[in-house]
């Protein structure tokens, strides 16, 4: 961006005159913050804006004693009626002069309002997004916290078989833990690694109950980190022999596919 070129096409002076619509001034806010030589050219013009202002104030006066002695030159004479019509001229000019200076006035204290609004706009969605930041990794520190706690709690009860799951040929970087109760049938899978899987597919996780495969529910790759909840696997320790996840459709198959197993582990 050509600063200079920017700073001479005038837009600065309609900014500080107010003459700029509100995305207009966004962008000059945004680029002043960029470009430090915008914004000292801003200031430069609000100052040169308030001597104007005050040296306007003062200027009235000499006008009006001009035009008074054009007056008295075209008249002729310097009798009490036109005396009295140019000392209303020049009250007129006079307050006129006083209004534009109060506009200019104006002007200024509202581009300086304007500013001050903006920053604390800026200031309070700064707060807001890190307030929101702070609450959203506390509630991912939470849910850390009680899925640690809940595995913690289950790899303690004795009735509860560890079955590591190990990547196949399918997947050799593959693996998780499946946690399995083999009194009440509890179910539960702990993703260590796996590859997400394209979109219409899904993991499935099997049991192998009396030598035959048993759906206990299917998951994402997306869970990893997280102990999930499957199916309910109602069998006795010696009736399990092994657990196995496979690559399925959506929703699962009734069946596995048994070239797209991904991993296995036994009891």
């Amino acid at each position: 961006m050509d600063i200079q070129k920017y700073i001479e096409s005038g837009i600065i002076e309609s900014f500080v005159m107010g003459e700029l619509n509100d995305s207009e001034s966004k962008e000059m806010l945004r680029l002043a913050k960029m470009y430090p030589q915008i914004q000292e050219e801003i200031d430069a013009t609000q100052e040169a804006l308030k001597e104007l202002v005050f040296k306007g104030a003062e200027m009235p006066p000499v006008k009006a004693r001009i035009g008074f002695e054009a007056f008295l030159k075209d008249q002729g004479n310097q009798n009490e009626q036109p005396a009295l019509k140019v000392a209303k001229s020049i009250n007129w000019s006079y307050w006129a002069a006083a209004a534009i200076a109060l506009f200019f006035v104006s002007v200024g204290v509202n581009f300086w309002l304007f500013h001050q609004w903006k920053s604390k706009e800026e200031q309070v969605l700064a707060l807001t997004s890190e307030q929101q930041l702070l609450v959203k990794n506390n509630k991912k520190q939470e849910a850390a916290f009680q899925n640690l706690t809940q595995k913690s709690d289950l790899l303690m009860q004795s009735n509860m078989a560890k079955v590591g799951l190990k990547g196949t040929a399918q997947m050799p970087n593959g693996a998780a833990l499946v946690l399995w109760n083999s009194q009440n049938g509890d179910t539960y899978l702990d993703v260590s690694q796996l590859p997400k899987l394209d979109q219409g597919l899904q993991y499935q996780l099997w049991a192998i109950v009396d030598g035959k495969p048993v759906d206990a529910g299917v998951f994402d790759a997306d869970n990893a980190g997280n102990l999930l909840k499957m199916k309910l696997i109602a069998a006795n320790n010696n009736t399990v022999s092994a657990f196995a996840v496979t690559i399925e459709k959506q929703g699962g198959s009734a069946s596995p596919t048994l070239e797209k197993m991904v991993l296995m582990g036994a009891i």
